[in-house]
């Protein structure tokens, strides 16, 4: 386990990267000499004690503009590989589905259906989001599942904790920002008018899905008092500007919503986790691996085992069917 703290007056930026612990000292060593302390504003990760290391979040913004903002992550780059990591990854589009015979009748019809359909064309609507041919099928063949694909499974899942904690006296509340939403706040230069809906500081886990190149997804953990990073590339190239973005995020979000000086208090006693398991997992099927992340987080359920991807996608398939309203 990675346990670091962060310790900043200014942000982060989302350029730098550490390709391996020797130059990550050595960085690290120049920023915290007596000549960078005074004058570099960028957060710094430092390496605690074994075990959970507190982190200590950036002070209020100041009025300024420069103050006002957060360093875009550039992650917009890094996503066009995505299509072209499907394109390599499916080499059996025309296959024929042959799941087990409990899996539903028309969800094999439908699935061969579409296949002779135009990539783009519009196939179902589940909760907010319009998934093309191209989307749904990305749930069930080899490979990266599409951004839409991914938002339409985190409603679902969603969903699913809803309806949990109805049947259980125990568990966490869990809100899950889209993609979308992610991108604005980790990705933004600025973001001063960028706020959810609704009180995200309320419920017990609050789920950032993350792309960095791959999915990665950050959890905040409210009851725990804990940051968790579920990372399987393991890069580390964007993790300050994540921790940082997301705290000033937090904050601004209480400040906004008018929230109780608890809810501060709660931020600032944050820890920082990191979390490399699965590490056996293609970056190709990142994806998959944040839903499995996320399916384990909202049912309240841990698996050690080693996951089956194409198993997990054919589960992640029928939630969608169960939940969509198709177009013809």
């Amino acid at each position: 386990m990675d346990t670091r703290s962060v310790s900043s007056g200014g942000w982060a930026s989302g350029g730098s990267s550490y390709n391996s612990s020797n130059q990550r000292g050595k960085v690290l060593d120049k920023l915290f000499s007596k000549k960078n302390l005074g004058v570099n504003s960028m957060p710094v990760f430092i390496h605690g004690n074994i075990g959970i290391t507190k982190i200590r979040i950036p002070k209020e913004r100041s009025s300024s503009p420069e103050a006002s903002s957060p360093a875009p992550l550039h992650l917009n780059e890094s996503y066009v590989n995505l299509k072209r990591q499907r394109s390599m990854a499916i080499e059996t589009t025309s296959r024929k589905l042959s799941y087990s015979p409990t899996y539903q009748d028309d969800l094999i019809e439908f699935t061969n259906l579409i296949r002779e359909e135009n990539a783009k064309k519009e196939v179902m609507r589940v909760w907010n989001f319009i998934l093309t041919a191209e989307d749904f099928l990305s749930l069930v063949d080899p490979g990266p599942i599409s951004r839409k694909g991914i938002d339409a499974c985190l409603g679902s899942l969603k969903k699913k904790n809803t309806e949990t904690l109805k049947e259980k006296d125990e568990g966490k509340r869990v809100v899950i920002v889209s993609t979308s939403f992610a991108w604005k706040i980790f990705n933004l230069a600025q973001y001063e008018d960028l706020h959810a809906s609704i009180y995200i500081m309320t419920y017990d886990l609050i789920i950032f899905p993350i792309f960095i190149g791959y999915w990665a997804l950050l959890v905040v953990d409210i009851k725990e008092c804990k940051v968790s990073f579920y990372d399987i590339g393991n890069s580390g190239k964007y993790l300050e500007s994540i921790l940082v973005n997301c705290f000033r995020f937090l904050q601004q979000e209480i400040h906004f919503h008018n929230g109780p000086h608890k809810h501060l208090e709660e931020i600032k006693a944050l820890r920082y986790e990191n979390h490399q398991d699965h590490s056996d997992i293609s970056i190709n099927d990142s994806s998959t691996y944040i839903l499995f992340k996320v399916n384990e987080l909202a049912l309240m359920s841990e698996c050690d085992e080693e996951i089956n991807i194409m198993d997990f996608k054919e589960y992640l398939a029928k939630l969608i069917f169960k939940d969509c309203e198709r177009i013809d």
